[in-house]
């Protein structure tokens, strides 16, 4: 059942996860140039991939479960606290002296199950308060709130982390997720979730894998984004490796506006969503941004400076947030309701798992090649991955479940 008052609920929703987004965004900026600085090591890059990622991927599995079977709001809630305690811990540590790289490591694991439970939970809860009509606006809103936080992230990143350091980027972060917690605490949505016996979560889980594995259109839509995101993982991970390497001096300064011009494209792309309001044809879409991006990852190694590389990932920013729109949309029109939670628990696993894999092989290669090289052959292959997803999915028809159902 809808909320008549919905636009009031997810406007709070998406005020508190940007504020505490923003929080995030300014630690982990600081988190990743700091252990780039440290070390301009694909290996520890590497380290630092597979800590922020693998932990998430083995608690999604556990995530989506709880998602469809208890409060996603209280999930949500909790989850963002766990990650605000463990930061705070570390914050205390980091006072006291004891820092280290390998603590850091430890910090990114520990907000990475945190993660792993909170973004199924907040995925599924969007299409329990906004009626099915409005999600492709709303998910466009919310990908340009989240491009905001972003392109604040890296500034006040640099800001702080040139002046305060990485402590100071520890306590802002758990500032903001105090705020951000206490602004969604607000937030009023019925309970669709019958709580049943904690026995059954394996066989509840084997029902979500089975669910994706019988719909032919979930099938290849996941395989689809589990190589695409394993051949973006070089233009995710390892920019900034190359930037330093390739552009040296002003490091901070350089990895600040690469940051920002990402943001800049996503949060532009973001509106453009937003305005547009619909996207009619989803899979056309995912195509085109996919064929698009790996043009532009595997274009802007070759830019002479800086400023031109930060133009050109601002140019794959722009499309971005059209297919994190269309792809969210896609599943929250055609998965059934009770089903959400472990279905966007795949998602979740998909991506924290495609990347490590990734670095596994990028982050110790981008030691030994060029990586241009690497840059320039995981765009050509994402070309080619678009055009294979285009010519399997096109044909699909799309039949929609939303939450109006119940």
């Amino acid at each position: 059942m809808i909320n008549r008052d919905w636009r009031t609920q997810i406007t709070t929703m998406m005020t508190s996860q940007a504020i505490t987004m923003l929080g995030s965004s300014i630690s982990g900026f600081a988190i990743v140039w700091y252990i780039a600085l440290q070390t301009e090591s694909g290996v520890w890059m590497t380290y630092a991939t597979l800590a922020n990622l693998i932990p998430g991927a083995i608690v999604s599995l556990f995530g989506g479960v709880f998602a469809d079977r208890y409060n996603r709001k209280f999930l949500a809630i909790f989850s963002d606290m766990g990650i605000a305690l463990i930061t705070l811990v570390m914050a205390l540590l980091y006072q006291m002296g004891y820092q280290s790289l390998w603590l850091l490591l430890i910090l990114l694991a520990a907000r990475s199950v945190g993660t792993g439970v909170q973004t199924p939970a907040a995925s599924a809860l969007v299409p329990q308060i906004v009626p099915g009509e409005h999600l492709p606006r709303v998910n466009g809103l919310n990908q340009t709130i989240n491009a905001i936080s972003q392109l604040a992230g890296p500034a006040l990143g640099g800001v702080v982390f040139g002046s305060l350091g990485l402590l100071g980027s520890f306590w802002i972060d758990v500032i903001t997720a105090t705020i951000g917690i206490s602004i969604f605490s607000f937030v009023k949505v019925q309970n669709i979730n019958k709580e049943r016996e904690l026995e059954s979560v394996f066989k509840e889980m084997k029902i979500g894998i089975n669910y994706v594995r019988r719909s032919r259109l979930l099938t290849y839509l996941f395989a689809s984004f589990f190589a695409f995101w394993i051949l973006i993982t070089p233009s995710a991970f390892l920019a900034q490796i190359f930037i330093e390497r390739t552009y040296p001096g002003n490091g901070v300064f350089n990895l600040t506006v690469m940051e920002i011009a990402w943001s800049v494209g996503s949060l532009l792309g973001g509106i453009a969503v937003s305005w547009h309001g619909v996207i009619q044809n989803k899979i056309r879409m995912i195509f085109l941004v996919m064929a698009v991006d790996g043009f532009a990852f595997g274009l802007m190694v070759f830019m002479p400076n800086n400023w031109l590389f930060s133009l050109v990932m601002m140019f794959g920013g722009l499309f971005m947030p059209w297919l994190s729109t269309a792809h969210t949309t896609l599943l929250q029109e055609t998965v059934e309701p009770t089903m959400m939670g472990r279905v966007f628990s795949v998602v979740n696993i998909i991506s924290m798992t495609a990347m490590p894999l990734g670095m596994v092989v990028f982050g110790p290669l981008g030691d030994v090649i060029d990586l241009k090289i690497i840059f320039a052959v995981t765009g050509l292959l994402s070309i080619v991955l678009a055009a294979w997803f285009y010519a399997r999915m096109h044909h699909f028809k799309i039949e929609k479940h939303t939450e109006n159902s119940l």
